[in-house]
């Protein structure tokens, strides 16, 4: 794994990625309750969890990890820690790929 794309993972735990989140927190001063996510229209908050476990427009990434995604799996600290580390962050890199561009950079 490149050094840019461990950085895009490390900062996606550490809470610095520039999801909505993130963003009305810093500079921005939106409430917490309108932060919402960018890629779809449920207008829920866009947040690692969303990003992770829920945002529609990332179902198909989700579907091509499906084994990050067990049903004993509730958790983002569940998800981070899982044995497949790597994958773990390659999913969370195209995922915040495609949240700041909209597009994917690479298959898994």
């Amino acid at each position: 794994m490149s050094v840019k794309r461990l950085r895009l993972f490390l900062r996606f735990r550490t809470g610095c990625h520039n999801l909505p989140i993130d963003q009305g927190r810093r500079g921005h001063r939106v409430p917490r309750l309108e932060r919402f996510c960018q890629l779809c229209t449920t207008q829920a908050i866009g947040d690692e969890r969303h990003i992770v476990f829920a945002c529609p427009a990332l179902q198909d990434l989700r579907a091509r990890c499906d084994s990050l995604f067990r049903p004993s799996i509730t958790t983002l600290r569940q998800f981070i820690w899982q044995d497949d580390l790597v994958q773990v962050a390659q999913y969370i890199r195209l995922s915040l790929e495609r949240v700041y561009t909209g597009l994917d950079t690479v298959d898994i």
